[in-house]
């Protein structure tokens, strides 16, 4: 590729990015608190991460099959603009797919040892993969736009009669897509009547910009504030992005990782407050302004080792914030497959992390299961300890997009 070609590519990146930050992450941002809000109240007293953007891509693709009341309800659901159809929404799925890709790029920071070998700092994996029941046949143009703005694969397998050997297929994608983190999604054969699975999965590893000196981890309380627990406490004194914000009960640090654009910010309440009082009154515009006001502060910064999954169902979830059709008889996925009436009766979504002094790894994967039948299934150091519950997120500061969310109550839970 010529110099020429190279800028020309990296400025049609910038601007399908700029595009992005002004018509869609906002709403992609509003997607992600709404479902932080709703899995924090189902989940009282305990920790909970999932992964905003793996869920809004894998809706992505089911957008790109929807029409009539289906389509408007996920328009809504991401935060789309409204009434766009046809040209416009091909150009939303063009950016969403950009975007995907600029993300990726991010994790191209390579050092090399002294033998000259490569040595990876950060990656960053987003895959999709569609899953049709053998001798149904998907709508050209779907299969062409599934492809090309979200590089998936498909691929044929028969839940029909040997449910259990495409189970096995999809748990395998998702295991190597999530590199064996998340190894076996399904316990169980997926239902004999699907014949569509969409999975999309999300694979991040991470150093720390200031690592952790693993010398100066010790045990210390951690206050759940039922009781407390002994807990690995990491340990630095440096300076990094803070900010104090007394209006809101909450104060935050950003802590960077090296070689590319992501950073976990934790939040951490005053003591005044409890972490379901920050959650409750927490908006969009305030995770925007921690992102980009926090100012660079000497911390005494203590954070806890921490390593928990989580997995459910978020049907009721999604129902919850609009998403109706989709899971009923009035299901429209004509731009997917046509001929017969299908509808979701499944969306499960699964995500790790495991912090600790060199950095963070985490994984989610979002599948979406889709039936022939109808089926509805519900200076001196600023101390800032976090030895209380808290929340974070791990953010993507070019693109403005949620990768992962989590509130913690206990990190020795696994």
């Amino acid at each position: 590729m010529t110099t020429s070609s190279k800028g020309d590519v990296q400025h049609s990146e910038d601007q399908m990015i700029e595009a992005f930050k002004q018509s869609m992450a906002p709403g992609a941002s509003e997607f992600a608190l709404s479902m932080a809000k709703l899995l924090y109240k189902q989940s009282v007293g305990k920790n909970v991460v999932f992964s905003p953007i793996n869920i809004y891509s894998a809706l992505a693709l089911v957008l790109l099959g929807a029409d009539g009341g289906t389509f408007d309800e996920i328009v809504a659901l991401m935060g789309l603009p409204r009434g766009k159809k046809d040209e416009e929404i091909t150009q939303v799925h063009k950016i969403l797919g950009e975007v995907l890709e600029a993300v990726e790029n991010t994790s191209d920071f390579i050092a090399y040892t002294e033998e000259g070998e490569k040595n990876l700092k950060s990656i960053i994996n987003v895959t999709n993969g569609v899953f049709v029941q053998e001798k149904i046949s998907l709508v050209q143009s779907y299969v062409t736009q599934v492809q090309s703005f979200y590089k998936s694969e498909i691929s044929n397998v028969d839940f029909c009669n040997n449910s259990a050997k495409a189970t096995e297929t999809i748990n395998e994608f998702i295991s190597k897509s999530t590199q064996q983190r998340i190894p076996r999604l399904f316990e169980q054969p997926i239902d004999s009547a699907t014949c569509i699975v969409l999975a999309s999965c999300v694979y991040f590893k991470a150093t720390w910009n200031n690592q952790f000196s693993k010398h100066s981890t010790s045990d210390e309380n951690f206050y759940t504030g039922s009781e407390n627990v002994l807990v690995k406490m990491m340990h630095f004194e440096k300076e990094v992005p803070y900010i104090d914000l007394p209006n809101l009960h909450l104060e935050a640090v950003c802590l960077d990782y090296k070689g590319n654009d992501v950073s976990m910010i934790v939040i951490l309440p005053k003591p005044e407050k409890t972490l379901n009082d920050v959650v409750s009154s927490l908006r969009v515009d305030d995770l925007q302004l921690i992102a980009d006001q926090s100012t660079s502060t000497n911390i005494d910064l203590k954070l806890p080792r921490m390593k928990f999954s989580w997995k459910s169902s978020i049907n009721d979830y999604l129902v919850q914030l609009g998403l109706e059709k989709a899971f009923s008889n009035q299901c429209q996925l004509t731009n997917m497959v046509s001929g017969i009436p299908v509808n979701i009766s499944r969306v499960t979504h699964a995500a790790e992390i495991e912090v600790d002094e060199d950095g963070t790894e985490a994984s989610a994967a979002t599948v979406i299961e889709i039936m022939l039948c109808c089926y509805i299934e519900p200076v001196t150091p600023k101390p800032f300890h976090v030895n209380r519950p808290f929340l974070f997120y791990i953010y993507h500061q070019k693109t403005r997009s949620i990768l992962f969310f989590g509130t913690v109550h206990n990190p020795q839970e696994v």
